[in-house]
């Protein structure tokens, strides 16, 4: 459940070198407690869907709410959005991108921390 680069075998990997099957796949950058990512999965259950998000707390969380609610076809990944789609998401593979409220810094000072800017997209 839980994708860590440096151990995969196959770089960069396929979805089914994650997932185990074929579906349609899902990338959600901040996924937190991953509430929305469980209810998304059990929705969905042929999608594949790949979480990235930053804070190992969160992160962690997550996979025990994946784990305790039996969801298979969820991958969590510790990391950034632009990490996980620039090397975690083959091109022309991508069937839905989820940023649920992405920028809590307002500030112009914080403005580097912000995940969606022009070179997010680029």
């Amino acid at each position: 459940m839980l994708v860590r680069p440096a151990l995969l075998s196959n770089w960069p990997p396929e979805p089914k070198d994650l997932f185990g099957a074929e579906g349609p796949l899902v990338l959600e950058v901040g996924f937190g407690d991953g509430r929305f990512t469980a209810e998304l999965a059990k929705a969905h259950p042929d999608w594949c869907i790949l979480g990235a998000e930053v804070s190992a707390t969160s992160v962690l969380k997550a996979l025990r709410r994946m784990r305790r609610e039996g969801i298979e076809n969820v991958r969590l990944y510790q990391g950034t959005g632009p990490f996980a789609l620039r090397n975690l998401v083959p091109p022309q593979s991508l069937h839905l991108a989820i940023v649920n409220f992405p920028d809590p810094w307002p500030k112009k000072r914080h403005q580097e921390r912000r995940l969606l800017q022009e070179r997010f997209f680029r």
